[in-house]
């Protein structure tokens, strides 16, 4: 009788075991799960952010391009003339564009600016949250 009760001991404790370990292996799947939509997440944000900032880079690219335009005209007044003129005229104009480009690119370096730092501890609160649910892993024996 005694080895019966060892044996049914035995076999409750393996089965208690399994039944640990089969409840960590779904835990530790949910918290993985879990883990993976908060990394998409972060990566969305970031990418959100990193789109604004190319963009900025290519308006001041833009800007840059028209300087070049501007002071490559402006050395052309000194020929005489229509060509002289024409080079005048179209320098006002690229200088003109070139100021009023620099208001909208600044505006835009505030916007985006203000952007990511809006957006910035809502991507660190994610990541609080995912160091939390790593942390919470049940341990798989």
């Amino acid at each position: 009788m005694h080895e019966v009760e060892i044996f049914l001991q035995q076999a409750w404790a393996a089965a208690e075991s399994a039944r640990r370990q089969a409840w960590a292996a779904a835990e530790n799947a949910r918290i993985a799960k879990e883990v993976e939509e908060l990394q998409r997440k972060i990566a969305s944000r970031n990418d959100a952010i990193a789109r604004e900032w190319k963009r900025v880079g290519l308006a001041v690219a833009a800007e840059v391009g028209l300087i070049i335009v501007a002071f490559s005209l402006n050395s052309s007044l000194n020929s005489g003339g229509i060509i002289g003129l024409l080079a005048a005229l179209v320098g006002f104009v690229f200088a003109l564009g070139f100021w009023i480009g620099l208001v909208i690119v600044a505006g835009m370096v505030l916007i985006v600016l203000f952007n990511t730092i809006i957006r910035l501890p809502s991507i660190a609160k994610l990541n609080t949250e995912i160091r939390s649910l790593q942390a919470s892993r049940p341990m798989t024996i």
